[in-house]
């Protein structure tokens, strides 16, 4: 009986110290976006104004988003084309996601499917992405330099 306890003891040991090893990751998630097409595979959107409950070391406020989404590498990218976003890192608790497109001061909010994709307008042209998310942790808002082509 008393060898029984002592496995049973050291089996808890063991279990309570993996947890202790845990690193958990706090930060608010990335957003790139991909296509199924040869233009893009995979391009990482720029974080903008973040409010992050979880830790304010995340925060940041972003004045002019439009500067900031041209200095970022133009993604090239067909009309009509559809994309994907790709969600990485602590998007477990994702409340709602808002993508849109702004061409000049013209705002235009694409319809997000459950599978986290969405269809580009037929218009060629430059235009700024600025994707929103809201979680339980915060909110978070990524933009990106799109450039639609035949």
């Amino acid at each position: 009986m008393r060898l029984v306890k002592i496995m049973i003891g050291m089996l808890s040991i063991f279990l309570l110290t993996g947890c202790f090893g845990e690193s958990y990751d706090f930060s608010p998630p990335t957003v790139s976006l991909s296509t199924s097409n040869a233009i893009i595979s995979k391009e990482k959107l720029a974080k903008a104004n973040i409010k992050w409950y979880q830790d304010n070391v995340f925060n940041k406020k972003i004045d002019n988003l439009f500067a900031l989404a041209r200095k970022q590498e133009p993604i090239l990218v067909k009309k009509g084309s559809q994309l994907e976003l790709n969600i990485e890192n602590g998007y477990d608790d994702l409340e709602n996601i808002e993508v849109s497109i702004w061409k000049g001061q013209q705002e235009t909010i694409l319809g997000i499917e459950e599978d986290k994709t969405f269809y580009l307008p037929k218009v060629e042209g430059e235009y700024m992405i600025v994707v929103e998310l809201d979680t339980s942790k915060g909110m978070a808002q990524y933009v990106g330099n799109l450039m639609i082509t035949k």
